[in-house]
């Protein structure tokens, strides 16, 4: 059986990056991967067995691998509270979008980290 693991992130300040996720969206570190000249923070949502988000130094990995895609993933979290998580994010001066309906009638928006990585959150 085949199963998403990783997601990986490249950013510019893994510490600053991992500190967002862990400070907004309750995740956790679960770990760091030492490559000697670089590192990775390994991120969850706590949930056992959920995929992870791997923080990986940008600028390490595109020397490394020149012809790597380094873009930021489309990635979409879900929520039970996006009122809640919204007002949230405000509050903290968090880039956040314009909360839209879908069809279904589920909530959405969109927001960015502190290096302008955009990721979405829907309500569950």
């Amino acid at each position: 059986m085949n199963q998403l693991n990783q997601i990986m992130l490249y950013v510019n300040d893994q510490e600053a990056i991992a500190n967002f996720w862990v400070t907004n969206f309750d995740f956790r570190i679960e770990g760091r991967e030492d490559y000697g000249q670089s590192f990775a923070i390994i991120l969850s949502d706590g949930r056992q067995n959920s995929t992870k988000l791997v923080l990986q130094n940008k600028t390490f990995v595109a020397a490394a691998n020149p012809d790597m895609n380094l873009g930021t993933p489309s990635i979409l979290l879900t929520t039970d509270n996006i009122e809640g998580l919204y007002q949230k994010l405000k509050d903290r001066k968090i880039t956040v979008g314009d909360k839209v309906k879908f069809p279904n009638g589920k909530k959405v928006f969109n927001f960015a980290d502190s290096e302008g990585n955009y990721f979405a959150i829907i309500e569950e």
